[in-house]
């Protein structure tokens, strides 16, 4: 299965470990009954962008710490193995830097940014609409804003529980002078967590599902030349912790990009060597656990 993992080059792949749940919500701040000339009737009202602007500032500190109450209360932190599996990656966080053409990173308190895409919860403004927005000069005050906004979850926070205490809050913070309007997005899921059997993990773990890990790991090795890395990742594929739910049944993800594969944004690709060597390692995985390896 393919997982949101990227490694800094296609010889060096990542065994997911966990993605962060996701919960999306939509703001909608409206004002007056409709778009307002700002010279007749500027400084009389709330501009909603204003309006808009400062409750979406209201939800982080000067460190990057989300304000909602409650937002970290039950977060797990990661364990030991883990922070060493990641100091193995072959990418510093000034290649991180320089990849994404950022002069300084803004991590949240108590990780740096490579620990922070992976073990930390995040609050993210996604897109952000309201006035006049064609060339030139159209001096109004909109009627109505918007704010698009998706929280990334770790292990310990619940989907419903954070929904909610981020809603609470924006409606709490939210100006007099404006009616606020909050719409819940689809694809909310909660966190999904599956370690290796190599991991300090229970004695009792499912031995399908080690072997199935040990499996990976080997065949990995062969196809690409090096041994897989073992790490959580930051996006989100909540159809995961529903098979899970439904089935019992885990899921080993093996990650199949690099930074410059662009995910989610334009020139996205895939690397067609990548594609070969795993390939070749998925033959291999799936030979093996159904015995009838031939190599």
């Amino acid at each position: 299965m393919l997982s949101d993992t990227a490694s800094p080059s296609s010889d060096q792949i990542v065994i997911t470990t966990g993605l962060r749940g996701i919960i999306g919500l939509e703001v909608g701040l409206t004002g007056p009954r409709s778009d307002l000339h700002s010279g007749l009737h500027g400084g009389a009202v709330y501009n909603p962008i204003q309006a808009l602007a400062e409750l979406c500032a209201s939800l982080h500190d000067a460190d990057n710490a989300v304000t909602v109450e409650g937002f970290y209360e039950n977060v797990d932190q990661p364990q030991r193995w883990e922070r060493e599996e990641l100091r193995k990656l072959p990418m510093s966080e000034e290649d991180y830097r320089r990849f994404l053409g950022v002069d300084e990173l803004h991590p949240g308190p108590g990780l740096n940014g490579l620990e922070a895409v992976r073990f930390a919860p995040t609050l993210e403004f996604n897109g952000i609409g309201g006035g006049y927005q064609g060339q030139g000069s159209k001096t109004v005050i909109p009627s109505k804003v918007f704010a698009k906004i998706t929280c990334r979850l770790v292990p310990g926070q619940d989907p419903v529980y954070i929904h909610k205490q981020v809603a609470d809050a924006i409606r709490a913070r939210a100006p007099k002078g404006v009616r606020v309007d909050i719409k819940e997005m689809q694809g909310n899921g909660a966190y999904y967590v599956c370690p290796p059997d190599r991991a300090n993990t229970p004695k009792d773990q499912n031995p399908v599902l080690a072997r199935a890990f040990r499996e990976a790991d080997k065949a990995i090795a062969e196809a690409f030349g090096k041994a897989p890395l073992y790490l959580r990742e930051g996006g989100s594929v909540p159809i995961i912790g529903d098979i899970r739910r439904e089935t019992g049944l885990d899921s080993v993800m093996i990650g199949l990009f690099t930074p410059d594969s662009n995910l989610h944004a334009p020139d996205e690709n895939f690397e067609i060597q990548m594609a070969e060597r795993a390939t070749n390692a998925y033959e291999m995985i799936l030979e093996r656990l159904a015995g009838t390896s031939r190599r």
